[in-house]
């Protein structure tokens, strides 16, 4: 299927009726909400441990191989139980997996995966609960920073992340908004860039060039997620907006002006991208 930022969702493989509706109340109905859909922060699973090695207490990839057949208990109606250790040469980490049935057969014994998840100490024993999974040979969302993404009931952070990279392609031939001599005075990424590395960056330099890409904080407001990252850029509107939909109408209508007192060059470049716009 050749996908451009017009094509519906509804013919993206595995979105249906219900999931496109799901995904509506997102504000997704096609590829290039997608491509504008940003994620709202991002875990960084490069670093991936041994099972004594791994910090206690945080999100973190543990390597291990699965040691025997995972036993599936049906504690009571509405409540399964899956329990299964994995072991590595220094040492086992026991697993629970609550209403997630098909881990009894997703887990292989002898085999090796990558666990995401948070690990915990009880004595001597170390465990983690509903951790991410899959294969050490095929990982795809372990050892790399993966994009966190807001969502709505019945649309994982998994399933939007698939969805994106299904629509990346038609960021190839998407017009670059900055002229070449703006991008090269300014020392911004061109838009294909940016708007890969914003959901999938390969590293922290990526990461870090696609964020300051006029583009992004034009849709990225004054969200914040850390202590000192207030303040740091944000939108000016001609009027009171009474919710989000009012709010993108205005930054799709260009009715606002970028402001970033810690990325003022920025902000020019967003001044000097308006004066080359053609008046309507």
């Amino acid at each position: 299927m050749t996908v451009t930022p017009d094509t519906p969702l509804t013919q993206f493989p595995g979105v249906g009726e219900v999931r496109a509706k799901k995904l509506s109340h997102l504000g997704l109905n096609t590829a290039g909400d997608l491509l504008t859909y940003y994620p709202r922060d991002y875990e960084d699973r490069r670093q991936v441990y041994a099972i004594r090695q791994a910090p206690e207490g945080v999100r973190v990839c543990v390597r291990a191989m699965v040691a025997q057949h995972p036993r599936l208990s049906r504690v009571r109606k509405g409540l399964d139980l899956v329990q299964v250790p994995v072991v590595d040469q220094g040492g086992t980490l026991h697993l629970t997996f609550f209403n997630q049935s098909y881990v009894e057969r997703a887990l292989l014994p002898g085999e090796d995966y990558v666990f995401y998840g948070q690990v915990e100490r009880q004595g001597n024993r170390l465990s983690m609960t509903n951790p991410v999974f899959e294969r050490a040979d095929r990982q795809d969302v372990t050892g790399r920073i993966v994009p966190v993404y807001p969502l709505t009931a019945g649309i994982s952070g998994h399933l939007l992340a698939g969805l994106v990279r299904q629509a990346l392609p038609c960021a190839r031939g998407l017009a670059d908004t900055l002229p070449q001599s703006i991008r090269q005075a300014h020392h911004l990424a061109a838009a294909e860039f940016a708007l890969t590395a914003i959901h999938f960056p390969p590293d922290d330099r990526a990461l870090e060039l696609a964020k300051r890409h006029p583009e992004y904080l034009r849709l990225a407001g004054s969200d914040t997620h850390e202590d000192g990252d207030e303040c740091r850029a944000g939108v000016l509107l001609p009027e009171r907006v009474r919710d989000s939909f009012a709010y993108r109408r205005m930054i799709e209508g260009r009715c606002f002006r970028l402001w970033s007192p810690v990325f003022p060059e920025l902000a020019a470049a967003d001044e000097a991208l308006r004066r080359a716009e053609p008046a309507e």
